[in-house]
């Protein structure tokens, strides 16, 4: 990296993703390290222009098969930490944020990418209501053909059935976390905790079959 950035701080849990500061703008910048075998994903995010995903700077190769990754930052709180000070949320407010959230994944889902890691940490609400999702390192590039990933990765109580070797992940794969998520906004529980009647509850219940065939066919299908 060269010295165009000074260190602010390390974000969450993970000592390579660091919020860094241009020095020639004041700008704020995330840092991350990503191995070689991540990269393509982001590739394909830089060349998106989606609202509700951070844009892509750069990509740079350390050797060694690391390479930075320099993102846009966002401001603003997490699902998760809005779940922790209200304990849910009004229908009206979950469905504006799941609206925004199936755009994302529609976005990911015509770049043939897969997020497979949906849940309220990794999503964060600006101070004007918009919804940006977060977190690509266990995304993968969606591969017409293969019977399953190579490689299993996922939230536990977010992560679908197929995540664990079952079938290939997809778009259905980040539906069935949408469900759960909709799910953690209006109870502040999993959905094999409690679940809400009606209308709503037959929607995530469509998102959580096991057989991804019969879930909405995508985050288009679930956001109607």
């Amino acid at each position: 990296m060269k010295g165009n950035y000074s260190p602010v701080m390390q974000l969450g849990q993970h000592s390579d993703v660091m919020l860094m500061r241009e020095l020639s703008s004041d700008r704020l910048v995330v840092r991350r390290i990503s191995m070689q075998n991540q990269i393509e994903v982001y590739e394909k995010i830089k060349d998106l222009e989606d609202k509700h995903i951070p844009k892509i700077y750069s990509i740079t190769d350390l050797g060694n098969g690391k390479y930075e990754v320099l993102e846009e930052y966002i401001e603003g709180r997490t699902l998760e930490e809005i779940l922790q000070e209200k304990g849910t949320v009004r229908v009206e407010e979950a469905a504006w944020y799941m609206a925004q959230l199936c755009d994302a994944l529609e976005g990911l889902r015509k770049a043939e990418l897969v997020h497979r890691d949906v849940k309220p940490s990794n999503l964060i609400v600006t101070s004007d209501e918009r919804l940006y999702l977060l977190d690509f390192d266990i995304a993968r590039i969606y591969r017409p053909g293969l019977n399953k990933d190579t490689t299993l990765l996922g939230t536990e109580g977010y992560a679908a059935p197929e995540q664990f070797g079952f079938r290939q992940t997809g778009a259905q794969t980040d539906v069935y976390a949408a469900g759960v998520l909709l799910n953690k906004l209006l109870t502040g529980k999993l959905p094999n905790e409690c679940m809400p009647k009606g209308k709503i509850g037959y929607i995530i219940r469509r998102c959580l079959y096991m057989d991804m065939t019969r879930r909405y066919r995508n985050a288009g299908a679930l956001k109607r």
